[in-house]
């Protein structure tokens, strides 16, 4: 027995003593013996986008595409992609009739036997296919009902609006919002409510990433489990925040946008209510984007149950947010009838009235009636109705365009009390949107630009910031040390 030890103990020596000589973890062996992966791409488009592969990557759109790629393969919950990965590349490969792209430096981990897991190649192909449909569909009409239309082929070319689709989700879909780094008890408390949204067999559109995006979904597979019901996992995101947000592993149906207006828009346009979950900046911008479209008047017909729900010892999250509306647009949004606010318990599931899964059974009751509604004034404007897709909503815009954050921007922005709300509306979501480019999407803005020096009402610019001070102290700035882009004169 002790010479089979010695002897084993020698060979382990020997391997080890080999692999300090070649420099190279057995790990790192591993995956580059299975690091190049082939995905042919003519099973999956048709050959009008596969015609437009080709000029794709002779307009050099491979940086474009890589990107997607890279947050797609090499994702993690506590990292961003400040840089491109060199080892990951990706190379269009034609070969008579087929046409491939050849992935290199795919981490083994996302291997199975030689190939990509499919949730991940699935999840590849459609950042391909919506790299193809914007060359598709160039937009070159900015009006209105261009714009809505440019969303539409994204939406429709992700196969989500299709009759199978329309018949599981006659009272639509539920849209969820909330932040990406999240404490435990947060985690356990969107994962219970998503199990109630599972179990009524309503499916969920979220930002496909990581936290309070991933957790309800996770809920909602064993809900669906249980009552062995089929749906799809919707995620929507955009070129600028998917390094930030990678997407997380339950998404088969992903819609990558090329800016953040496109998919705040496909979100309320494709989702019949909202559930809203504590998150940073982020979520407080996407919170103003809905009570702005809530609140315009040309929406008086826009039923949309906006639900903000958190477990009690996320503190007052909710509850600051609400009183800095209040106080600077002099409404009471939750006693109004724009929001209802939900408080729940995680731990303790005896009592019904703190469980999560009531937000289910509530937001189901009231889909029911909007429904009812909705159909009721079709018949009566003579026009077809759909749960899948809302024409009638209206996008001011300022919410349709692309807000491109420069220091004139932010500071030519007006804080008044007295000015009107739609304006008011914009400059807050404008800073909001600022500060997510500071902090998430481009961390060398200060640098390159200066810190926005901000005038207007004292007392509104000072709540303001306590506002994105007490998301910094609660961690709630997408996992990184906050950095304050604004100076208050």
């Amino acid at each position: 027995m002790k010479k089979q030890i010695k002897k084993i103990n020698r060979t382990v020596k020997k391997l080890l003593t080999s692999q300090s000589k070649n420099k190279m973890p057995l790990q790192n062996i591993i995956r580059s013996e299975s690091a190049l992966v082939e995905i042919n791409l003519e099973e999956h488009f048709n050959p009008i986008l596969l015609a437009e592969v080709e000029k794709a990557f002779r307009d050099n759109y491979q940086t474009r595409l890589i990107r997607i790629v890279q947050a797609i393969i090499l994702a993690k919950r506590d990292a961003y992609f400040e840089t491109l990965d060199p080892n990951l590349t990706i190379e269009l490969k034609p070969d008579k009739s087929l046409l491939r792209i050849v992935l290199r430096g795919v981490p083994h981990e996302k291997l199975v036997k030689g190939k990509l897991i499919k949730i991940k190649e699935r999840q590849i192909l459609c950042g391909i296919r919506d790299l193809l449909v914007s060359r598709q569909y160039p937009l070159n009409d900015k009006s209105h009902e261009s714009l809505t239309q440019y969303i539409f082929h994204f939406v429709r070319s992700a196969e989500v609006l299709t009759r199978t689709d329309r018949e599981r989700n006659e009272l639509g879909r539920v849209m969820i919002q909330g932040g990406h780094h999240i404490p435990r008890h947060e985690k356990i408390h969107h994962k219970r409510l998503g199990y109630g949204i599972g179990l009524l067999g309503l499916e969920l559109i979220t930002g496909s990433g990581p936290g309070s995006m991933e957790e309800p979904m996770k809920g909602a597979i064993r809900g669906y489990q249980m009552n062995c019901l089929e749906r799809k996992f919707i995620g929507i995101t955009e070129d600028g925040i998917i390094s930030g947000e990678p997407c997380n592993d339950y998404i088969d149906h992903l819609i990558v946008f090329p800016d953040i207006e496109k998919r705040l828009e496909a979100f309320i346009r494709m989702s019949r209510a909202g559930i809203i979950f504590p998150g940073g900046p982020g979520t407080f911008e996407e919170i103003l984007t809905i009570l702005w479209i809530k609140t315009h008047p040309l929406n008086k017909f826009f039923r949309f149950p906006l639900y903000c729900c958190q477990p009690q010892q996320s503190g007052n999250y909710f509850k600051n947010i609400f009183a800095f509306l209040h106080e600077c647009f002099d409404i009471d949004f939750e006693r109004e009838g724009y929001l209802r606010y939900f408080e729940s318990e995680t731990e303790d599931k005896t009592n019904p009235l703190l469980d999560p899964r009531r937000v289910s059974y509530e937001i189901e009751a009231e889909m029911r009636d909007c429904l009812t509604f909705n159909e009721r004034r079709s018949r009566k404007i003579q026009r077809i109705f759909s749960p899948l897709w809302d024409w009638d909503v209206y996008f001011p815009s300022e919410l349709q365009h692309p807000l491109i954050i420069s220091k004139e921007l932010i500071e030519g922005l007006e804080f008044s009390r007295k000015m009107p709300m739609e304006k008011l509306f914009y400059s807050i979501r404008s800073l909001s949107s600022a500060i997510v480019e500071c902090n998430v999407r481009n961390r060398n803005f200060i640098k390159e630009q200066g810190v926005f020096k901000l005038r207007g009402d004292k007392t509104m610019l000072k709540r303001l910031d306590e506002l994105f001070q007490s998301f910094a102290e609660e961690k709630r700035m997408g996992g990184r040390e906050y950095q304050c882009p604004y100076q208050i004169l």
